[in-house]
C-alpha cells in the first residue's frame, strides 16, 4: 500500500482550547507492508508500516535508505529514466561487484582430472573409494584396476583424444572403465545402455568410435560390426595381466576427457568436446564451493543440453 497525505489539515477552531494533532499508532500493520508520505511544512515525511512477522527491522530500514537514494537521484536529474535511477549505497555496490565477486581458487592449471585422482589415492590409498551391491574397493584397488586397463587400451592404440565409447550398467566396471581411459590417454564417450538402438549406433558412427567398453549382457543391444567390443567383466582375465602401475603418457589440460551427447530435441545430436581443464576447475570450484569433505556422499548428474553448432564436435 502506498498512500499520500496531502490534503490541508482541517483548521479547526474552539474557544478557550488549543487543538494539537495526535499521532496514533496501534502497533499492528493493516498491510504486509505500507509506505505513507505525507507534506508538512518541513517537507516530505515518510514512513514505513510493515509486517514483523515478513520484513525484520534491518531490512526495513536498508529499504528506507535505498528510496531516500532513489529520491535523491530523482531531485538530481528529473529527466533520467527510472530504469536508471540507483538504489544501492556506494558500499552495497562495492560489496556485489567486489567483494562477493572475489571468488578466484588456485586451480592447478597443469592437471588432468586423472592425475587428481591419483594424487587422492597417494594421500589415502586404503580408504574405500567405491562401494556398490555389496562391493567396494579402495583407492590403490581402483587405480590399480584403471592402470591395467589404461595399459590394454595403449596396447590397442588408444592414445591422447582417441575417443572410446562406455556402454555399462552402473557398476564398479563404470568407474574402473572412465578412469582407465583416461589414463590412456584416450576420451570417454558415455552410450546410456537404455537408449534405443539406433541412437546408439549414431553416436557410435558419428564419434567415429573403434572400440566401445562394455559387459557382456549388453552385447546383445548394442550395434553389430560398428566398433570392437571389450567387457569389462568378461574379458578382465585378460586385462588383469597388464602392469598395475600408472602409465607415463603426454597428455595435458588442453586435452579431451570426454565427449557427452546432447538430447537431440532440437535436431540430431552433438557430441561436446570437454578438456581435462574445463573438468579440473569444476571439480576444484564445485568441492570448494559446497565445502565436500571425506563424510561427504555427493549424487552426480551429468546433463545434456541441445547445442546449436555448424560443427559436430564443440570444445568446451
Amino acid at each position: 500500500m502506498f498512500v499520500l497525505q496531502n490534503n490541508p489539515a482541517p483548521n479547526l477552531s474552539i474557544e478557550g482550547l488549543t487543538l494539537t494533532p495526535l499521532k496514533i499508532s496501534d502497533a499492528k500493520s493493516k498491510f504486509d507492508l505500507t509506505l505513507e508520505a505525507e507534506e508538512t511544512p518541513e517537507g516530505l515525511r515518510v514512513c514505513f508500516e510493515y509486517n514483523s512477522e515478513l520484513f525484520r527491522s534491518k531490512t526495513i530500514r536498508r529499504m528506507l535508505g535505498h528510496f531516500q537514494n532513489l529520491l535523491k537521484a530523482i531531485v538530481a536529474d528529473p529527466a533520467q529514466r527510472v530504469i536508471d535511477l540507483p538504489l544501492l549505497t556506494d558500499s552495497e555496490r562495492h560489496q556485489i561487484l567486489i567483494e562477493w565477486n572475489e571468488n578466484r581458487l588456485a586451480v592447478p592449471e597443469d592437471s588432468c582430472i586423472h592425475t587428481l585422482f591419483e594424487a587422492q589415492v597417494e594421500q589415502t590409498p586404503n580408504a574405500i573409494a567405491l562401494e556398490f551391491g555389496g562391493e567396494s574397493l579402495t583407492y590403490r584397488q581402483l587405480n590399480q584396476r584403471a592402470n591395467q586397463l589404461a595399459h590394454f587400451l595403449r596396447n590397442k592404440g588408444v592414445g591422447p583424444d582417441t575417443l572410446v565409447g562406455i556402454c555399462v550398467h552402473r557398476s564398479l566396471e563404470m568407474l574402473v572403465g572412465m578412469l582407465g581411459v583416461l589414463k590412456a590417454g584416450g576420451a570417454y564417450v558415455p552410450l546410456d545402455p537404455a537408449y534405443p538402438a539406433d541412437r546408439l549406433a549414431f553416436m557410435i558412427d558419428d564419434a567415429g568410435l573403434s572400440l566401445v567398453l562394455t559387459q557382456e549382457r549388453l552385447i546383445k543391444d548394442l550395434p553389430d560390426g560398428r566398433a570392437t567390443l571389450l567387457c569389462l567383466d568378461k574379458d578382465w582375465a585378460r586385462i588383469a595381466t597388464e602392469s598395475r602401475e600408472s602409465p607415463t603418457l603426454n597428455v595435458g589440460p588442453a586435452n579431451l576427457a570426454y565427449v557427452i551427447y546432447t538430447s537431440g530435441s532440437t535436431g540430431n545430436p552433438k557430441g561436446v568436446m570437454i578438456e581435462h581443464r574445463s573438468l579440473v576447475n569444476f571439480t576444484v570450484t564445485a568441492a570448494a564451493a559446497y565445502e565436500i569433505g571425506p563424510a561427504d556422499r555427493v549424487c552426480s548428474l551429468l546433463l545434456s543440453v541441445s547445442i546449436s553448432a555448424s560443427k559436430k564436435f564443440i570444445r568446451h
